[in-house]
């Protein structure tokens, strides 16, 4: 199929239009979870944070379980839960049946995860009550679309 020259242009503004919004929604997206992770506990590294964050979300698991849901090695991870133990806030839990390693956090790890998740919402919260009702209403519809792109 041959394109005259108007319709080519047409085609390819589209492409353009349409690369330049994935482009712009990505980066916000990006930009915005960013921001986010950087309002919670200054005193804990994002890793530790996410590990706390993780573990509140889903229980206890195997060391193996908490490095594939953060998407790091193993040895990254064994220093990131080692410093969290030493601080008091997981603990490890030796399977030797099956040489697993268990990860849980500790009565201070949830709090720390309460903390995080408090200063999050707090900064979010401030963000959007400066939006207007359009604004609100637009980020109130995106919300389920965005779970959606989460689905696998």
């Amino acid at each position: 199929m041959c394109l005259s020259g108007d319709e080519s242009t047409n085609v390819s503004h589209a492409s353009k239009v349409e690369d330049e919004a994935v482009s712009r929604l990505r980066l916000g997206i990006l930009r915005v979870a960013r921001r986010i992770r950087q309002e919670a506990d200054a005193r804990l590294t994002p890793s530790q944070q996410s590990t706390i964050v993780q573990l509140d979300r889903f229980g206890a698991m195997s060391l193996g379980e908490l490095a594939r849901r953060e998407s790091v090695r193993p040895a990254s991870l064994t220093r990131t839960v080692q410093a969290l133990e030493a601080a008091g806030m997981l603990h490890r839990e030796h399977q030797p049946s099956s040489r697993r390693v268990i990860v849980d956090l500790t009565d201070r790890g949830r709090l720390a995860a309460i903390e995080i998740h408090s200063r999050r919402d707090a900064w979010l919260t401030e963000r959007m009550n400066a939006l207007d009702e359009h604004e609100l209403d637009a980020l109130w519809a995106a919300a389920p679309v965005l779970e959606r792109l989460l689905e696998e």
